[in-house]
């Protein structure tokens, strides 16, 4: 049977560094995602997303983040592509963290968002698994630069933006579920020159098919000096 990464090349792209792995998600892995999140991923009293999907009844948040997470499957275009990749800590399920690009190929820019849940927070898992899709992007596709957003007082995601050298580039007012109704919004953006690297070395997978797969078929203008591929260990 010819494997499901040769059919669909995004669910063969792999990018790891110590015990922490980011990779296609099965669906054997979405129960356990689910259970990460029913778990918690924030404070009840407190909204980070700009769609608050985790205000969903606890019963119905397990079929919402399966339709969800399905639908991002299956919009997957080469012009209007998303790796949803799955985060394993020590071969564990632990949350989201997404790549995305909307006529890559011409911009070379590439978005991106996370969520993970509570009990991994405050161990740097955020800020590597960030630094990892950011790597993806300058070192094997290509990027010019990164986008991220966050509220202004999500102060877990601003400092991971923060840590991995994101600058912030402009400031909305943009509506948010809680008592208020809204909430001033950050857009951030990383370019190769300011970018973090993690101190341990990043092993990838798949990486050319998927750049076959949205044709990419040159180096992207950010190869070179300023984005050398950190090499495998």
């Amino acid at each position: 049977m010819t494997p499901l990464a040769q059919m669909f090349p995004p669910a063969g792209v792999e990018v790891r560094c110590g015990d922490l792995r980011l990779g296609w998600l099965s669906d054997d892995d979405l129960p356990g995602l689910v259970e990460v999140a029913l778990r918690g991923v924030h404070d009840e009293d407190y909204m980070p997303f700009e769609s608050p999907w985790t205000l969903a009844p606890r019963a119905e948040l397990p079929t919402n983040t399966l339709r969800f997470l399905w639908s991002r499957r299956a919009a997957i275009t080469p012009e209007d592509w998303n790796l949803t990749f799955g985060v394993f800590v020590g071969g564990r399920i632990a949350g989201i963290q997404e790549l995305a690009g909307k006529h890559f190929v011409a911009t070379r820019t590439a978005s991106t968002g996370s969520w993970l849940g509570r009990e991994f927070q405050g161990r740097g898992v955020g800020t590597l698994m960030r630094q990892l899709v950011c790597a993806l992007a300058f070192d094997h596709l290509g990027a010019v630069e990164c986008r991220s957003g966050a509220f202004s007082d999500n102060a877990r995601s601003l400092g991971v933006s923060r840590k991995v050298g994101y600058e912030i580039v402009d400031t909305t007012r943009e509506a948010r579920a809680d008592e208020q109704g809204w909430q001033t919004h950050h857009m951030l953006r990383l370019d190769p020159q300011g970018f973090v690297r993690p101190d341990q070395p990043i092993e990838y997978a798949g990486v050319e098919a998927f750049r076959a797969f949205i044709g990419l078929t040159t180096p992207g203008p950010a190869f070179g000096p300023l984005a050398t591929p950190t090499p495998p260990r």
